[in-house]
């Protein structure tokens, strides 16, 4: 399967919650993909809530839950949450929108490879 990101807002804006953990999307996040030729829109609506990447607390030092990838892991969670397309292409999702705003590509895979090993239990 191949994924290009095509274009992607370059911001989102989000307020966290009391607790600092949960951030709510307060305008919409628009990213266009293009899987295997096929254009899909995906649309982060305003009023949308995120942990941002769930990234375990002890690594926080090494990667936060905010970074470069804020932005893919906000999609990520929207496209686990919705289910409207296979695990595997929001994964792949995932790590194009990395690069694209400027992850590493060394991160990017790690990233993409923890959420294939870990992620199944956030899926189901």
């Amino acid at each position: 399967m191949n994924v290009e990101v095509i274009a992607a807002d370059e911001s989102v804006t989000l307020r966290p919650d009391d607790s600092g953990r949960q951030f709510r999307v307060l305008d919409e996040f628009v990213v266009l993909c293009n899987i295997d030729r096929r254009g899909v829109v995906v649309k982060v609506p305003a009023g949308f809530d995120t942990d941002l990447a769930s990234v375990p607390r002890v690594l926080w030092s090494w990667m936060p839950p905010t970074g470069r990838y804020l932005r893919a892991a906000i999609v990520h969670d929207w496209l686990y949450k919705t289910a409207t397309m296979p695990r595997k292409t929001a994964d792949r999702i995932f790590h194009a929108l990395m690069i694209r705003f400027g992850v590493g590509p060394a991160r990017a895979r790690l990233m993409y490879s923890a959420v294939r090993v870990g992620g199944r239990g956030a899926w189901e």
